[in-house]
């Protein structure tokens, strides 16, 4: 069968006898894209605020003139096999935090769209200074960074304790951090 079906879809496949031309027969062939199954995306989770990101798309029933979707829109697709395809996703879909449903339609005749897999967008925090040394009792400016939510506000701890204790040191709700008066033991 062709790549993709030919326009109009039905062709006629005949036999005849090479003893005598005149006793011939053939048979009508409709041919269609076949019925996108996704079974699985990698990665399958993305931190938000991200740039372009490939996806790797795996199932059956794929075809050369596939489309990989997020939430309906069309995503840009390279065909790797009946069983792969890969898709670019845009930073545009991943600047906020939630879930994309990912599906696979394969054009008519024939084809149609695939269930979906969901890409998770997670929330992304970053703190800088990432690694500081300090000393015992000076301070410490941290700021938090988040990625996919308006609300920018964020809980402080120190080694697991909210807002810290004398043994690690403390942080204020603006992320000043104040060194203990003696290093922890260990010291990290």
């Amino acid at each position: 069968a062709p790549a993709a079906p030919p326009s109009p879809n039905v062709v006629t496949v005949s036999a005849t006898s090479v003893a005598n031309t005149s006793a011939t027969d053939s048979a009508s062939v409709t041919i269609e894209n076949p019925s996108p199954v996704l079974t699985a995306i990698s990665p399958s989770s993305l931190a938000a605020g991200g740039s372009d990101t490939t996806l790797t798309l795996t199932g059956s029933g794929l075809a050369q003139q596939s489309l990989a979707q997020a939430d309906g829109t069309a995503l840009a697709t390279t065909f790797t096999s009946t069983s792969q395809l890969s898709a670019v996703v845009p930073a545009a879909l991943l600047a906020t935090a939630g879930t994309l449903s990912i599906t696979v339609v394969n054009p008519s005749p024939g084809g149609g769209t695939s269930s979906a897999q969901t890409l998770t967008v997670s929330i992304a925090v970053s703190v800088s200074p990432s690694v500081q040394t300090v000393n015992v009792n000076p301070t410490q400016q941290f700021n938090a960074t988040l990625a996919g939510v308006v609300n920018q506000n964020v809980a402080w701890s120190v080694n697991g304790v909210a807002a810290g204790d004398a043994t690690g040191g403390t942080t204020s709700t603006a992320g000043l951090y104040a060194a203990p008066a003696a290093p922890p033991s260990p010291n990290k």
